[in-house]
């Protein structure tokens, strides 16, 4: 590890200033009133926290450059330069991978949006404080993985958990919703609800009894949500970097800007048909590379796998455009 904690502290410290005070002009300034996102601010959003992904990377590569002349990785002494370029490239593809399996997360917010009933004008409140809870969760998720990669044996344990859901992905249509949870079941039998949305409520207060809204349990859909999708993009991140510190930043970055993505490709989704194999593809050739590819050929470039990825996206929206589906004839 070279970002360690102990030595490193102001790192993460930074680190999570800049992003708590990103949500707070997000919140603020970026989202004042109860609206329906347009898809020019959604793409200016989405530009916009792409764009501050990648200077974040360009930071990293300078600090890391700047910090020692060489490194000692794996036991081998590694000049500045070249360790701060993989250090790069890992940041960029886990981030990217991060994106990917964000995007195949959008296709639940649709479905539970659509089984709660939540107004357009209103979801970017929901997935907002989805946010703020994903960035606790990762962050808890991350550490455990952290520990587990002291045990060798563990990588085989994710690449084959990675390379099973790659192959789920490749060969089942699987619409399950997280509604349809047993959590989200028993929160609709036992906690007080409303019918109907209250704004922008959470909670509202009849007859001197607090009740939770519908807004409510749409948000606990999506952090179960995130939960259940970490349990795949933890693994994934692990594949690419052993670096807690890339591993979370990389996080993040993917999840900042999950809201705006969202409304900008929410309309879109249905047109890109051949997504889901692209996305499991991409989980296959990871989880080779977790454990094949790291066994027999350590030194394998890092923007090789970038590469990789970038093709397999690529290719999957390119096709999906390329042969459109048809509609079935009733």
């Amino acid at each position: 590890m070279i970002f360690a904690f102990s030595t490193y502290w102001y790192l993460y410290l930074a680190f999570f200033i800049l992003i708590f005070a990103l949500l707070y002009i997000d919140l603020v300034f970026l989202n004042k009133k109860d609206s329906v996102m347009s898809m020019k601010k959604a793409g200016i959003l989405t530009a916009f926290w792409v764009s501050l992904a990648l200077l974040f990377g360009i930071a990293v590569y300078f600090f890391v450059l700047w910090q020692q002349d060489t490194y000692l990785v794996s036991g081998k002494t590694i000049p500045s330069a070249v360790f701060a370029k993989t250090i790069f490239f890992d940041f960029i593809t886990a981030y990217l991978v991060e994106e990917v399996l964000s995007v195949d997360n959008m296709f639940v917010f649709i479905i539970l949006f659509s089984f709660f009933k939540i107004e357009s004008r209103y979801q970017h409140r929901v997935l907002f404080y989805g946010i703020l809870g994903a960035i606790v969760f990762r962050a808890i998720f991350i550490l455990l993985a952290a520990y587990l990669l002291h045990f060798t044996w563990i990588l085989w344990v994710f690449g084959a958990f990675l390379l099973w859901t790659g192959i789920k992905v490749l060969t089942t249509n699987d619409d399950h919703s997280p509604t349809e949870g047993p959590i989200i079941r028993f929160l609709q039998k036992r906690l007080p609800l409303t019918k109907e949305l209250h704004g922008d409520n959470f909670f509202v207060k009849q007859n001197g009894k607090w009740l939770a809204t519908p807004l409510f349990l749409a948000l606990c859909a999506v952090e179960l949500s995130d939960l259940t999708f970490a349990v795949d993009s933890i693994p994934a991140v692990v594949a690419i970097t052993k670096e807690p510190f890339i591993m979370y930043s990389s996080n993040i970055f993917a999840i900042l800007g999950l809201r705006s993505m969202y409304f900008l490709l929410a309309g879109m989704m249905p047109m890109f048909h051949y997504f889901k194999y692209g996305l499991g593809l991409i989980l296959i050739f990871i989880a080779f590379k977790m454990t094949l590819i790291h066994h027999f050929a350590p030194d394998f470039p890092s923007y090789v796998s970038l590469i990789v990825i970038i093709v397999i996206l690529v290719s999957s929206l390119v096709a999906s455009l390329v042969f459109p589906k048809t509609k079935k004839i009733e």
